[in-house]
């Protein structure tokens, strides 16, 4: 079965900010639309959503125009067919949870038999002891999943989500994310997901589309996307690496998890979300990682990678230098050390090392 598209080629101005974008994005599996505050990835949903109007070209899925300047043509929100799940959840106050869902629920009733039923949505975002609760009695993360729940049960065509983890502190995101895992594998609804967090990006994006200033830096696969563009565009700005691999041993006597990457294995804290055979995605950051041209003793760091030096990168009015580490046959890892330890070292390319990981993130 083909795959339909949605097909961008715009311009819009907000004030002094422009927004000028071509991009061809498949309406399957997740579609992460990343950059810094400010690059226009709000801008771009808004426009694709019907809430903004381009200036100039159109917005296609397929053959079917939704906005086209030089025809005068509009497809109203409402008749797009897509959900929307702000930042704030924006629940109806009036209407307690229950309330809020069947309100969603009829009105897609009303355009068809629905492929999936509401006691499926409810069970799926575990909702059933909320249903008489006002929105303003709920937690933020308790509000998010019912605005998940809401836009699912309008059975859009494609959701578009407007960062909405972004006002939950990190462990309620981690309470949510596995909500939108379960969304793709039991409703399989496109997402456009917007965020600047480079960790729920590379948790559930199928591939990436990286906004700067208003214009496409890159799309593609989300490793190979944010290896090329993610850490340079990210708000933090720092350089890393992000690296899959999968489960390989789980020591529950001292909670923690072997992973293998290539040639190599990482060692992190367990989580019980994965088994063993289980992919995932780990982000190193280049600051993160230490060098030693001796192998590891007595030190508390436990993972470590030999490897070689495969180039080196210097600026004369910078402390700082970027060495590039060969780690295996396809395994290149970022760090980032001074001039002076290179100096120290005698690194130069091609001399064995290791590379002492200080810190690792599980994209999770």
């Amino acid at each position: 079965m083909s795959v339909e598209m949605l097909h961008i080629d715009i311009e819009k101005r907000f004030g002094a900010f422009g927004l000028a974008l071509r991009a061809a994005l498949p309406l399957c599996g997740v579609t992460a639309v990343f950059g810094p505050s400010g690059s226009g990835k709000s801008s771009l949903l808004r426009l694709i959503a019907g809430f903004e109007t381009p200036d100039l070209g159109h917005i296609r899925l397929d053959s079917h125009v939704w906005a086209e300047k030089a025809s005068k043509r509009f497809i109203l929100p409402h008749k797009r067919g897509v959900g929307y799940v702000f930042q704030g959840g924006r629940l109806l106050p009036h209407l307690n949870v229950y309330g809020n869902l069947t309100f969603a629920d009829t009105r897609a009733r009303q355009k068809g038999e629905p492929a999936y039923s509401f006691e499926d949505v409810v069970s799926a975002f575990d909702l059933g002891g909320l249903f008489d609760r006002k929105p303003e009695t709920l937690s933020g993360g308790e509000q998010q999943r019912v605005a998940l729940a809401q836009a699912i049960l309008t059975r859009p065509r494609l959701l578009l989500l407007d960062e909405p983890l972004s006002a939950l502190d990190d462990r309620r995101k981690q309470d949510i994310l596995p909500y939108l895992d379960r969304l793709q594998s039991q409703f399989a609804i496109p997402m456009l997901y917007v965020s600047h967090d480079l960790r729920e990006v590379t948790r559930i994006a199928d591939r990436v589309l990286v906004l700067e200033a208003g214009h496409k830096i890159a799309f593609g696969d989300t490793v190979e996307t944010l290896n090329a563009h993610g850490f340079q565009t990210e708000d933090a700005g720092r350089s890393g690496v992000v690296l899959t691999g999968q489960i390989a041993r789980i020591d529950k006597r001292l909670q923690l998890m072997d992973i293998s990457i290539s040639e190599a294995t990482l060692r992190l804290p367990y989580d019980d979300a994965y088994t063993p055979g289980h992919p995932v995605r780990v982000i190193l950051r280049s600051s993160e990682i230490a060098l030693s041209i001796k192998a590891p003793e007595g030190l508390s760091i436990q993972n470590s990678f030999q490897g070689h030096v495969k180039a080196i990168h210097t600026r004369p009015e910078s402390a700082m230098a970027a060495v590039t580490l060969s780690l295996g046959a396809d395994l290149e890892v970022p760090v980032q050390v001074t001039r002076s330890a290179i100096e120290n070292l005698g690194l130069k390319v091609g001399r064995a090392v290791f590379a002492l990981v200080k810190t690792a993130s599980l994209a999770r």
